[in-house]
């Protein structure tokens, strides 16, 4: 559920000079993890267009907001999810790729499931896949 910002709320975080960030985790064949950040429009705070910006080869996102000081606060995570948990990239069958638009939705997860999962992208150990999956089951 996101929670609606009312417009003064949202124009005391823009006096204090809040920006929103997005920092995308997506797997590329040739070169592995790769991370990229945008910066957003502090007038979409529902995060619609941060989910929406996504390509086929982003797994996890991180949002924050941050002050003129880089103070963070704010931070939110999600992970590319299906019907049974946590998609493991490495182990995607051609079809369900594809189809990932259709059937895949990012949800909504910890922190501690976040970067286990950010962790196993990059050394593809399974135990943090593990972590990541057991740590966002205990979340719900």
């Amino acid at each position: 559920m996101t929670k609606k910002v009312l417009p003064e709320e949202l124009q005391e975080m823009q006096k204090q000079g809040m920006q929103m960030f997005a920092r995308y985790l997506e797997l590329n064949k040739t070169k592995g993890l790769e991370s990229w950040d945008v910066k957003f429009s502090m007038n979409d705070y529902s995060m619609k267009s941060i989910l929406n910006a996504t390509s086929n080869k982003t797994f996890a996102i991180n949002s924050w907001l941050e002050d003129n000081q880089e103070n963070t606060s704010s931070q939110k995570y999600w992970v590319l999810c299906g019907v049974s948990g946590i998609v493991d990239p490495f182990n995607m069958s051609p079809s369900s790729r594809d189809q990932r638009l259709k059937t895949l939705k990012f949800r909504k997860v910890n922190e501690d499931t976040y970067k286990n999962f950010q962790k196993y992208l990059s050394t593809k150990n399974t135990l943090y896949f593990t972590k990541a999956r057991r740590s966002s089951m205990e979340s719900l």
